[in-house]
């Protein structure tokens, strides 16, 4: 019966909130969630905080984006610049994509900017644990993304 057990696990979809958290702790917990077979959407991805200075993460990614294959720049890694897609791409660091597993668990993953109007009445989970407003340098994934070049 381990099929019953799998299709009902799947089958249960989680929303939540980024407003104001910290973006690498709750998409750890999002991973987690992925990984036991469960459906999550996360809303307000733009919102969510980094915790650090702004223009030492702008450095970084700004690195990241210059980094190119030397044979064939086509085969580089790609970074977006789009807060939703950004967001996408670091929790996909913390699944095992490679893997069918992982693949399975990434599909399973949705990322939105603002609330889209399916998802306004559902539930929504909000881990207050990882608040970001206690933070003293803090800064937001929309902050980051228009600091890389994002016109949105």
């Amino acid at each position: 019966k381990p099929n019953q057990k799998n299709q009902k696990a799947e089958s249960e979809m989680v929303v939540i909130d980024a407003k104001d958290v910290i973006l690498g702790r709750m998409c750890a917990k999002a991973a987690k969630l992925l990984l036991l077979g469960k459906t999550v959407s996360m809303v307000n991805a733009e919102q969510a905080a980094m915790s650090g200075k702004l223009f030492v993460a702008k450095e970084k990614y700004l690195h990241r984006l210059t980094q190119k294959h030397k044979a064939d720049p086509n085969r580089s890694p790609k970074w977006p610049k789009e807060p939703a897609m950004l967001v996408k791409r670091i929790l996909r660091g913390m699944l095992p994509y490679r893997s069918q597993r992982g693949r399975d668990a990434y599909k399973r993953l949705r990322i939105y900017e603002g609330v889209p109007p399916e998802l306004e009445n559902a539930k929504k989970i909000r881990y207050d644990d990882f608040d970001a407003s206690r933070q003293d340098r803090r800064f937001s994934i929309l902050s980051l993304c228009r600091e890389l070049g994002f016109n949105g």
